[in-house]
This record gives C-alpha cells, sequence and structure tokens, in this order.
C-alpha cells in the first residue's frame, strides 16, 4: 500500500516538473514571437519608407534641396495625413512616430513626438529626403541672361509637361545638407501582445487538460489494479469456499459406500447435510451477488408487522448463534407496528450484518438489534462488542468485494459482497446505511429505512 502511495507520487511529482517545463517553455516562445513580432515589423518599415520618402518630398522640393532649405516651414499635419494612409496601407495598427531631421549635431528635427527621439534618430528605417531629385519633361528652353538657378528651374517647373522625383544614391549635397526621414512604431509590451497571449492560453488550456487526463488515466489504472487485485481475492475465496464443503461431501460419500454401517450413517448424513447447507448458502452469496448487477433495481414492496421481520430474522441467524455461543439482544419501539418494505431482501439486509458480528466478532459475542422511530424515518442499530473494524476501512467496506481481513481470507469469512448488499437494498428502499465511527468497543452499523 505504501509503495503504490509512494509510485503515486513519483508520478505526480514528474507531472509537476513537466507542467512546470512546459509552461516555461510556452513562456519562452511568447518572447520569441514577440521579437520576431518586433523584426517583421521593422523589416515592413524599411520597405515602405521610401515610398513615404517619395510623398513627403512631393509637399514641397524646396523644403529639402537647394542653398536655402525650408524645412522648418513644412506643414507637419499634411506629414501626419500621408503617415495616417500608409499605416492604413501597411495595415499596422499600433502608433507610427516620424521625424525629419539633419543629420549633425545642431542640425533641425521636426517629428511629431518628443519621447522617441534617441530611437528615431538610430532607427534603420530612414530615407534620404535630400537624395531625391526632380525631372520634368519640357520643351528646349535656354536659360536667359543673367537668369540665376532657382529662377531658371522655377520657369522650367512651371513650363513643365510632366514632372516626378526620384531618390538617387550618393547624391552629392553641400555639407550639412543631408536630411533624413526616420520612422518608428515603439515596441509593444508582453501584455499588449493579445494574439500572443491567446495562443499562449490556448496552449496552456490544452497542457492542463492533457495533465488532468493523465491524472484520470492515473487514477483508473490505479482504480484497476486494485479492483483485479479484489477480484482475484474474490475468486481465491470463492474457490476455497466452495472446495472445502464438497471435499466434505465427497469423503462422507465416499466412507458411506466403502462402509455404510447404521450407527456411523447418521453422523456422515448429518456432515452431507450440514456442508449442503454451508454450499448453499455460499451460492445465496453469488445470487446476491446478481442483484448488485442490477443498477436500477426496483423492490416489490409490502406492509409487514415489525415482529414477523424480527421473528425472520432470528429464526435464521439462530443456529450460526448457536454454534457460536453468541446473544442476539432484540429492542423494539412500541410505537412502531407496520412497515412499508420487501420483506426477504430486508430480512437478508439485517441479517447479513448479524452474521457478521458473529463470524469475525469470535465466540460468545453479544450482538444488540435495536429499533427505534426517527424524523426520517425507522432506524436499525445493529452493536456489538468484537473487535470491532478499523478505521481506515470504514470508508469502503460497503464497496463490492473489499474486505477489511484480508490476512484472513481463506478461513471462511465470505466473499467481501455481503455490505455491498446490504447498502444496494437499503438504498433500493430509499434509505442510507453507514458505520458509526465513534463507537470504539466493537462495531455499529446504522440503517435508515423511510
Amino acid at each position: 500500500m505504501e509503495r503504490h502511495a509512494d509510485n503515486h507520487r513519483l508520478v505526480y511529482l514528474a507531472a509537476i516538473v513537466l507542467t512546470t517545463f512546459l509552461f516555461l517553455i510556452q513562456w519562452k516562445w511568447v518572447e520569441k514571437a514577440q521579437q520576431l513580432e518586433r523584426q517583421e515589423m521593422l523589416i515592413k518599415l524599411q520597405k515602405w519608407v521610401p515610398d513615404i520618402a517619395l510623398a513627403v518630398n512631393g509637399l514641397g522640393h524646396d523644403y529639402f534641396h537647394g542653398e536655402q532649405i525650408k524645412v522648418e516651414e513644412l506643414d507637419l499635419a499634411l506629414v501626419d495625413s500621408i503617415m495616417a494612409a500608409f499605416a492604413q496601407r501597411a495595415s499596422i495598427e499600433t502608433p507610427i512616430h516620424y521625424a525629419i531631421f539633419q543629420d549633425t549635431v545642431n542640425g533641425i528635427f521636426l517629428s511629431n513626438t518628443n519621447v522617441y527621439k534617441n530611437q528615431l534618430l538610430a532607427t534603420s528605417a530612414r530615407s534620404c529626403l535630400s537624395c531625391i531629385v526632380s525631372f520634368s519633361i519640357v520643351k528646349k528652353m535656354e536659360r536667359k541672361a543673367g537668369e540665376d538657378d532657382d529662377a531658371f528651374s522655377k520657369r522650367i517647373s512651371e513650363a513643365a509637361e510632366h514632372q516626378y522625383y526620384s531618390p538617387v544614391k550618393n547624391l552629392k549635397e553641400p555639407e550639412g545638407k543631408i536630411i533624413w526621414l526616420a520612422i518608428f512604431t515603439p515596441e509593444r509590451s508582453l501584455w499588449q501582445s493579445t494574439s500572443l497571449w491567446i495562443l499562449f492560453f490556448s496552449s496552456l488550456a490544452l497542457i492542463i487538460f492533457v495533465l488532468l487526463l493523465f491524472n484520470y488515466l492515473i487514477k483508473s489504472f490505479s482504480n484497476f489494479k486494485a479492483a483485479t487485485k479484489i477480484k482475484e481475492d474474490f475468486f481465491n475465496s470463492m474457490t476455497h469456499e466452495f472446495k472445502t464443503p464438497l471435499s466434505s461431501i465427497r469423503l462422507a460419500s465416499s466412507v458411506l459406500r466403502q462402509n455404510p454401517q447404521a450407527e456411523k450413517a447418521n453422523t456422515f448424513f448429518n456432515l452431507i447435510e450440514k456442508e449442503s447447507l454451508i454450499l448453499e448458502n455460499q451460492i445465496d452469496r453469488l445470487l446476491d451477488l446478481s442483484i448488485l448487477e442490477h443498477n436500477n433495481l426496483k423492490l416489490e414492496k409490502e406492509r409487514i408487522e415489525i415482529n414477523d421481520l424480527l421473528q425472520r430474522v432470528k429464526q435464521r441467524v439462530t443456529p450460526l448463534l448457536n454454534k457460536s455461543q453468541a446473544i442476539l439482544e432484540i429492542k423494539s419501539n412500541e410505537k412502531i407496528d407496520t412497515l412499508n418494505i420487501n420483506r426477504q431482501h430486508l430480512t437478508n439486509t439485517l441479517c447479513n450484518i448479524i452474521e457478521n458480528s458473529i463470524k469475525y466478532g469470535g465466540n460468545k459475542v453479544n450482538i444488540l438489534l435495536s429499533i427505534n422511530p426517527e424524523a426520517s424515518g425507522v432506524q436499525f442499530k445493529i452493536k456489538d462488542n468484537g473487535p470491532g473494524i478499523d478505521s481506515i476501512h470504514h470508508a469502503k467496506i460497503f464497496d463490492r468485494f473489499y474486505r477489511a481481513n484480508n490476512g484472513n481470507q481463506y478461513k471462511g469469512k465470505g466473499f467481501g459482497i455481503g455490505l455491498s448488499y446490504v447498502k444496494t437494498i437499503v438504498e433500493a428502499h430509499g434509505g442510507s446505511v453507514r458505520i458509526n465511527p465513534e463507537v470504539k468497543d466493537g462495531c455499529e452499523f446504522i440503517i435508515t429505512i423511510p
């Protein structure tokens, strides 16, 4: 018993360790998934930032080019609208922060945030605004005498049939005139990753379900082993209980056949009759077992006198009382005249408990059967002054095939179905049966019939 308990503890300890290990794996998976999500976002921003730079450059080429750049005059509300359109196209739900800046110590810095300045200056999702040049398709035009570059460019733009912008790599700009567009999305905290947590808790729920299933299988296997052991004991006990009277009957028959003397015949006939009665009682026990197999047992009840029931019980157990020199005392309450019960099965129920007191109580055991009215019905109490039943067996003594005296299982002590039969019959009457845990000297069963 202790060995099985130790094995169960080891199994549960292993399950706890496995659960902890799986939980840590899941947690690391969430953290890794968040890192991959951040990397995917950065790749997406790097992909889109050149297109955004072209759109921002289209707000005014002069903002980012020429000797006198005019970045400070840029309307950031227009940049905000470009960012919003980009976020919608790219299906980005997190806030997008941007900055337009010169890559110098005291250069300009325009942004829609002051919180993430360092991140914007360091992000790799950037594109050069001043590296975007303007291409115009115009008819042949000549520079006017004394016309400067700005005036000539303005005249070209006004006369252009088509104009577009394009980034040019390694474009040489005057020193200090390099203008960058950088975009950045703040990293979401672990608790903001709703989709990740849905997956995490779903997998965690699956782990818990698997562990509960594992626990159920362990308990089922343990119960199966216990049931197998009990059933083995039952068949071993049944074999012994049948073999002993059959051997006696066969021996008596053989002696009678070889030496049929009249003076010895009665002795062997009595032996055959006695052993046949024992065998019949054991067969009755097996018939009781067949009753237990019917969970929907319905009893045919009739109203009988309580004295008639008690008389039948006493008549049944008298041979055992005489053999063991036991004493049965019956106390009945005058207020109880009749009961609506199944006569045969309730008689068997009371006899079962009294016979157990005789078998396990030893010689000259005193048994008291008392009947009293209760608010919930009629209460039968069967008490003896025998050795009693250890409290560790109280929870299982009504289980089928369970026997508290395993150390004495092959000495005519029954099959372990008597109390299970008692419980089945009492509950079929709508009542209850229990052992009184407060009785230390002997044993007391309490049956309540409504």
